[in-house]
């Protein structure tokens, strides 16, 4: 396997050195679908994780990690956005209100006022599987506390790795 990449921030102006930062182990890649997005509950933050797809002219890398939280509609529903390019950026549409978030930097392409937080996000081989890592820092948990999940979708599959007790991971109805 290549050194892993880690996408979801501008890696150029990231200074944090990884000693600063907690990975968190979320779900192996495979579980990541091409062009959709998973939600996974990090501690109180509910991220939500797409992957391009690698015939994606538009995609540097694989993974991006962006909050969940759409701030136009208050909802934590980015994760079942729909992933696309508006001139050459790769974005994700809100589901709700149809705001377009940049999938690199967190910014709205409707509004620049408005800046979602991203995280780093790195593949790394693990027991001879690929899994995907978050990375997280006590400043980039600024946005309220998720609700907890709820059973309101009882079809919808809730797994964690082993050993990652403080992460839950939603899948589309599609990997069920």
């Amino acid at each position: 396997m290549s050194t892993p990449s880690i996408t979801g921030t501008d890696t150029g102006s990231d200074t944090t050195a990884d000693s600063e930062r907690t990975w968190v182990t979320i779900c192996p890649l495979a579980t990541v679908p091409f062009e959709r997005g998973i939600c996974a509950l990090v501690e109180t933050e509910q991220v939500a994780i797409f992957r391009s797809s690698p015939a994606s002219p538009t995609a540097s890398t694989d993974l991006y990690a962006i909050s969940n939280f759409d701030p136009f509609s208050e909802s934590y529903v980015l994760s079942r956005g729909i992933m696309g390019d508006r001139q050459g950026i790769l974005k994700v549409a809100s589901p709700i209100y149809k705001h377009n978030f940049d999938l690199r930097t967190g910014m709205c392409l409707e509004d620049e006022n408005v800046q979602i937080p991203v995280y780093p996000v790195r593949i790394i081989e693990t027991d001879g599987t690929e899994v995907v890592q978050i990375g997280m820092f006590a400043h980039s948990l600024q946005l309220p506390a998720s609700p907890p999940f709820t059973d309101s979708n009882p079809g919808e599959a809730k797994k964690a790795l082993p050993g990652s007790e403080k992460t839950r991971l939603r899948l589309p109805r599609s990997h069920i």
